[in-house]
């Protein structure tokens, strides 16, 4: 009964039929009669229902037994006739020899003593018939088994004579195997050192080009501060000029420091570019505004950044965006962290790259030295951590003409301290 819950929740109707036929066949042995019939007839309703023959023959069968023994000989014929006839179409050669038997047990029972002979006769028959065919098929498996062993004999001839020939060169198979062996080491060390050899030069090669860039860089960057300050000592008082120098020699001791580092951190890139931004304020009189901004401010101490990274993107903006207009500039220089990168955004209010006036040169025919040099060491620095490439420079006034100016996004791997 365990049985049935288990085949019922599987859904397994065959299984499930043949576990209610046993029971029945059960409470047979047990003569309780009508328990066995009510299992023996849900089995063969089941056995119908999937169309399972073998099944059907055995349901009839068991109910042709159970109503033998409960004395109702009538049902017990027509489902033994019933299962004799489902059993020849299976070809089912023992339960045919059962029914047989069966129904030659009833007919003697019920005085009908010419079917109980022919019955008997058949089964007789049938049954000789079967035993002969065991013993051919026994004999059969005893040739067979023969015929094994013999060639199990010959096998084991065969193989004393191989072990005897695989002494005679399991010699030179080790020699063979060694020389292989070592050869295979020997090339797998080359290649390990090869490729060492390999990626040590690229990355020697990475770092070369970088301090290469950021040795371009200074000169360029010194060389238009300077420029600044001669001009703002010519226009301004003295007191205004010392403050002036003032904050240009801590910028410069800043820039100093930071060229001797591949890497920096972002608070130490926020402080610089707060202190170009405030130089250049000065030396405009004051006609834009900047804001510098991270919204994860208490990560900034231990995030690495190449430094100077954004500076030549801010210069361009005050140079080529701002400083000819007529109306208050704005710049801001925005870091924030998305999935594995760090973005940089770089945003004007001045005239676009592709407003063009009398002497001026559109952005993007005028990539500075210090812009172009950035550019190559963002894709250095993404090459080198397989990380994906953003740069972009958008002209805002393409979607808006009211309000004109650009808007400079990039991306670079996001590295801790």
């Amino acid at each position: 009964k365990q049985a049935l819950k288990v085949f019922d929740g599987l859904g397994d109707k065959r299984r499930y039929a043949i576990s209610l036929g046993t029971i029945g066949i059960v409470y047979w042995m047990e003569h309780e009669i009508d328990s066995a019939i009510f299992y023996s007839e849900k089995a063969l309703g089941i056995f119908e229902m999937i169309n399972n023959d073998d099944g059907i023959s055995s349901a009839l069968f068991s109910l042709g037994r159970d109503y033998f023994e409960k004395g109702d000989f009538q049902l017990a014929e027509s489902y033994y006739l019933q299962s004799l006839k489902v059993s020849k179409k299976t070809n089912s050669q023992k339960r045919i020899t059962e029914t047989y038997e069966a129904l030659a047990k009833m007919y003697n029972k019920t005085d009908q003593n010419n079917k109980a002979y022919a019955y008997h006769v058949k089964y007789t028959v049938l049954k000789d018939s079967l035993l002969n065919e065991e013993n051919n098929r026994q004999i059969a498996e005893m040739k067979a088994r023969y015929e094994l062993e013999k060639k199990d004999k010959q096998l084991n001839v065969l193989s004393q004579k191989n072990q005897v020939q695989k002494k005679s060169i399991s010699r030179y198979n080790y020699l063979l195997v060694s020389i292989l062996l070592i050869a295979s080491l020997i090339a797998v060390i080359t290649i390990l050192l090869v490729r060492q050899s390999r990626l040590k030069t690229r990355h020697q090669t990475t770092e070369l080009r970088q301090k290469l860039l950021r040795s371009q860089m200074n000169p360029h960057f010194i060389f238009n501060t300077l420029f600044s300050i001669q001009t703002y000592m010519l226009e301004n008082d003295a007191r205004s000029a010392s403050h002036f120098l003032s904050k240009f020699a801590k910028l410069m001791r800043h820039i100093l420091e930071n060229s001797k580092h591949e890497f920096v951190t972002l608070e130490n890139e926020i402080e610089f570019l707060n202190e170009y931004l405030f130089i250049q304020q000065l030396r405009f009189n004051e006609s834009f505004k900047y804001k510098v901004v991270f919204n994860e401010g208490e990560e900034a101490s231990q995030i690495m950044i190449p430094p100077m990274l954004s500076q030549a993107f801010v210069e361009n903006a005050i140079d080529h965006g701002i400083r000819n207009i007529e109306r208050e500039g704005f710049v801001k220089v925005r870091f924030s962290i998305k999935g594995e990168n760090l973005i940089v955004t770089i945003k004007d209010n001045g005239v676009g790259f592709h407003h063009k006036k009398p002497g001026q040169h559109e952005l993007k025919n005028h990539k500075s030295t210090g812009v172009e040099n950035t550019r190559q060491r963002i894709q250095i620095l993404a090459n080198e951590h397989k990380s994906g490439h953003l740069f972009e420079i958008k002209d805002l006034s393409q979607e808006m003409p009211s309000k004109p100016g650009t808007i400079v996004t990039f991306a670079i791997p996001l590295i801790y301290a």
